[in-house]
């Protein structure tokens, strides 16, 4: 067999497959395989090193020199007259042999646990008595050896001198226990526990790394400082294997190239790191070896990975640091805790097997189908999933996984497999590999049909293999078939289409509200605008006819001018409920329902029409008999004085009879105490009514009025205004402003100021400012100039002036001030 066994046993059939592999099956030893290339790696036991080399025993270091090789081991130095075949070495020496390197003048040096050595015809020469662990040779044959309790130090042969360095590494900390060193330019380059080190011989200094260019600093910076091994190749590349990973630094670019087993490498503890004759490097890890064919690319470099494992004849546990070497033959030579292993790189075979994958398995949340297997009531597999071009699936079972081999019997490990999914992946994907079998899943399928292509490749990595395929059919739910979605579209038209008429027809009536908002927008307008024509000659009618009617003494002239007057009146009320249109537009309308006496109110309604009642000759007889003598109303009067009690009596000519059933209770604003006299209804027309009914309170006799002391005037309130806005945001809301000094000004929502004596009426309807109001306080008498479009004082237009030249109008408490047609002020005593 490959492996060096021979089989001794009945044969009963023999076949050779495509790849080369021999298959014997035999009478009792079962199927067997053979391959030319399985166990190419030659392999020397621990045997040949003698029955001491049992214990503790790793080969450490190779050199060859005159077709011998000498093999540094931890239990002692050996060499023989190696051709390939033999397995036996002659011990030299006992101690444990860390590395062996040959100088320009062929001189082998040796370092050992006791000390450096230089060996002539097996003979040993000691030179230092402490352990040395490396050593370097440059021009001249300048020696440079590294130990751990020297560090770094210059041997100079011809003198028979050591010189000892300062040895720091890049970052300019102490460098102790250096385990190797290697020339790289004009440069020594080593490793120690503080990481790395570089030595410039011809300035003897280390270097920092502070003080080289910046694609230097690179060197501080690779993943993992836990340095094995180092090595400068031919293309001044530098291999630095640490416990976790490979790096590359290229000094052309400043970069660190950083490889792990994901990229290709058999283990991430590198061992051992050397280059052939070939350029190629190998790399010896914990887990297997690996070839790396460097190739150019632009920018920089490209690496493929070869590797190889046990099935290759590599030993079984592992290698150990440093000890990679390549002969002058051009032969391997790797060293481990079971001997050896070698090979002539001149046989590794350059052939490159195209492998077929097969599908193994498949599985569905988890679960491996077999042939035949019914799941949810149908068969997935009926035939072998090898033998299978499609799989028929439901929506609800697209959890799958699939499995391949790439029928690789020389190396089932080194077999690596790239697989691709049509609708689902981008790109091929890397798959996962367990004993040559590789596995792709996917979870949550979308509904359709996918491709599933898998191709595989040996060590050499030739992706250019038939590719196998499988089609993977998963079949959408009822309310997602074709049928459903021919529904969905159907019903999602049919609600587009209603909403598009719903939307049209709101635009459309959206565009009719506002054209019939428009016109009653310019119907009140105009309402607006008529009453605003009529008013004026009204008002101007109605001051002179009152001025009349008070001179005439002829009492049947002045009856018919009084008709007259209140028949105006009406009319001027008229147009003012006109106005209210417009004030109902923006606060709406507001039902104030107030008491009053019956009596007065048809004598009122009734005397509208007394003209007509006697043009017509109609006998009107009025007879209301009233029985509750407690009426209350609101009065007031300008010529009134705090604590007249007599000011009623003034009032009423002695001519005039009291009617008993009549008793009039009013509160006068200065005083706020009810006084009740029995009074002439004809004496009602010389008062002024601002009450907004009539209530009815008990009588009371013994009321009396007490004298206060007078305010101060800095704190005196002199008057109250009251008005209500149209405004649809102060809707069924008053606003009062308390007047305290001498002098305000009423003013519109531009005002900013916030000054005490601005009186100001958020609303677009009156003018900033509007009107200018002051006291006498000799006079004790209110005056009013108006700067606004319009204003009216209790039925009279007020002149507009300019602000600079205000025209003063007297403004009586209890009056009432409309401000452009709109807004009503009222002014109250405190």
């Amino acid at each position: 067999m490959t492996d060096g066994r021979s089989v001794r046993n009945e044969v009963s059939s023999l076949y050779s497959d495509s790849q080369g592999g021999m298959w014997l099956g035999t009478l009792n030893r079962g199927l067997l395989y053979s391959h030319s290339d399985r166990f190419r790696f030659n392999h020397i036991a621990d045997s040949a090193f003698g029955n001491l080399a049992r214990n503790n025993f790793a080969v450490l270091s190779f050199f060859d020199l005159r077709n011998q090789l000498y093999i540094g081991a931890t239990n002692g130095l050996f060499f023989g007259n190696f051709n390939g075949t033999n397995t036996k070495f002659n011990k030299i020496a006992s101690f444990r042999t860390n590395s062996i390197i040959g100088d320009k003048l062929n001189q082998i040096w040796v370092c050992t646990s006791a000390g450096l050595f230089s060996l002539n015809n097996e003979k040993l020469k000691q030179w230092t008595d402490y352990e040395a662990n490396n050593l370097c040779v440059i021009e001249n044959n300048q020696l440079y050896l590294l130990s751990n309790e020297k560090g770094l130090e210059h041997f100079n042969v011809a003198k028979q001198s050591f010189t000892k360095i300062k040895l720091v590494n890049l970052r300019g900390e102490p460098a102790a226990y250096p385990t190797q060193l290697v020339r790289w330019k004009n440069w020594l380059v080593g490793i120690s526990d503080a990481g790395l080190f570089i030595y410039d011989p011809k300035n003897d200094k280390c270097l920092l790394a502070e003080n080289l260019s910046e694609k230097w600093k690179s060197l501080t910076g690779f993943n993992n400082e836990q340095y094995n091994c180092i090595y400068a190749d031919s293309r001044g590349l530098l291999w630095v294997g640490t416990q976790d990973g490979l790096n590359v630094w290229n000094e052309a670019n400043g970069k660190v190239l950083s490889f792990h087993d994901e990229d290709g490498l058999p283990g991430n503890f590198i061992m051992g790191i050397v280059e052939d004759k070939g350029h190629s490097v190998w790399i010896t890890t914990s887990k297997g070896m690996s070839r790396i064919m460097v190739g150019h690319s632009n920018p920089g470099y490209n690496f493929t990975f070869n590797n190889y494992n046990e099935f290759d004849g590599l030993l079984s546990n592992g290698f150990t640091q440093r000890s990679a070497y390549i002969s002058q033959g051009n032969r391997l030579f790797a060293g481990g805790q079971d001997g050896l292993n070698h090979i002539d790189l001149k046989d590794i075979p350059k052939t490159e097997k195209k492998l077929i994958p097969l599908f193994t398995s498949f599985e569905l949340f988890g679960k491996e189908v077999k042939q035949g297997d019914r799941i949810g009531g149908s068969v997935i597999l009926p035939n072998s999933i090898s033998y299978s071009n499609e799989i028929n699936l439901r929506y609800d079972q697209n959890f799958i996984a699939l499995k391949f081999s790439g029928l690789n019997f020389i190396n089932p490990v080194q077999t690596y497999y790239k697989y691709f999914l049509e609708g689902v992946d981008r790109d091929w994907q890397q798959a996962n590999v367990n004993n040559g079998i590789g596995m792709a899943s996917y979870t949550n399928l979308s509904p359709g049909t996918y491709l599933f292509k898998v191709r595989a490749a040996d060590n050499n990595k030739n992706w250019n293999g038939k590719i196998a395929t499988i089609t993977i059919r998963i079949y959408p739910p009822w309310w997602f078939s074709w049928i459903a979605i021919v529904v969905y579209i159907l019903l999602f038209s049919g609600v587009a289409i209603w909403l598009f008429k719903w939307y049209n027809a709101f635009l459309r009536n959206k565009r009719l509200k506002k054209q019939q908002e428009e016109i009653e927008e310019m119907k009140f307008s105009f309402i607006t605008n008529l009453s605003h024509e009529l008013r004026t000659p009204l008002t101007l009618i109605l001051t002179p006819l009152d001025v009349i009617i008070k001179k005439i003494d002829d009492a049947n002239l002045r009856s018919k001018l009084s008709n007259i007057y209140n028949n105006a009146l009406n009319l001027l009320d008229l147009v003012n409920q006109l106005l209210d249109f417009r004030r109902l537009e923006f606060s709406g309308e507001t039902l104030n329902l107030s008491l009053c006496e019956i009596e007065l109110l048809i004598e009122d309604v009734s005397a509208s029409f007394s003209e007509v009642i006697n043009l017509k000759q109609i006998h009107f007889d009025l007879n209301v008999k009233v029985s509750n003598k407690w009426v209350f109303r609101f009065v007031s009067h300008p010529d009134y004085r705090p604590g007249d009690l007599s000011f009623i009596g003034k009032l009423l000519p002695d001519s005039v009879q009291k009617e008993e059933n009549l008793r009039v209770t009013f509160i006068p604003r200065q005083t706020g105490m009810a006084q009740t006299f029995d009074i002439n209804n004809d004496i009602l027309k010389d008062f002024i009514f601002y009450s907004e009914g009539y209530y009815e309170i008990p009588y009371v006799d013994n009321l009396k009025y007490e004298h206060q002391l007078a305010k101060d005037p800095q704190n005196t309130l002199l008057a109250r205004f009251e008005t209500t806005l149209p405004d649809q945001a102060y809707a069924g809301k008053k606003v009062e402003y308390l007047m305290k000094t001498e002098d305000i000004i009423v003013s519109g929502n531009e005002d900013t100021r916030d000054e005490k004596h601005i009186f100001k009426i958020p609303s677009e309807w009156v003018n900033t400012p509007h009107l200018k109001i002051r006291f006498d306080n000799k006079e004790n008498k209110f005056y009013l100039a108006s700067f606004g479009e319009k204003t009216i004082v209790n039925e009279i237009l007020i002149e507009r002036s300019d602000i600079n030249g205000p025209k003063w109008s007297e403004l009586p408490v209890n009056s009432r001030i409309i401000l452009n047609g709109i807004i009503g002020i009222n002014i109250f005593k405190p």
